[in-house]
């Protein structure tokens, strides 16, 4: 019986080959910084979310100049938990982009 690959090794052999690796990549990046923001930024979490990653920059958007002060206070402690969480990405900063409030 042949031995078969294990899905961690699989799957991004599998993502580049269709050209979604990239993609794969910044979702799973945007979604690890939520994670974070919901679990460490308090009441401020409601007002900062992660919208995009365009390599090697993270994208928050905020509606409150408060959250985006607050969370430029803590982006070093954001970056620290991104890179280890996810070694194999070149993650260096993060750039607020205000929103209008809905």
């Amino acid at each position: 019986m042949p031995v078969m690959d294990h899905i961690a090794i699989l799957l991004p052999k599998v993502l580049r080959k269709r050209g979604l690796k990239d993609e794969a990549d910044a979702a799973y990046v945007v979604h690890t910084a939520n994670q974070w923001i919901r679990e460490n930024m308090g009441e401020l979490a409601q007002d900062i979310r992660a919208t995009k990653f365009v390599s090697p920059v993270l994208v928050l958007g905020t509606s409150s100049s408060v959250a985006a002060q607050e969370c430029t206070g803590r982006n070093e402690e954001l970056l620290s938990h991104l890179r280890e969480r996810l070694p194999g990405l070149p993650i260096e900063r993060v750039r607020f982009l205000r929103e209008a409030k809905s």
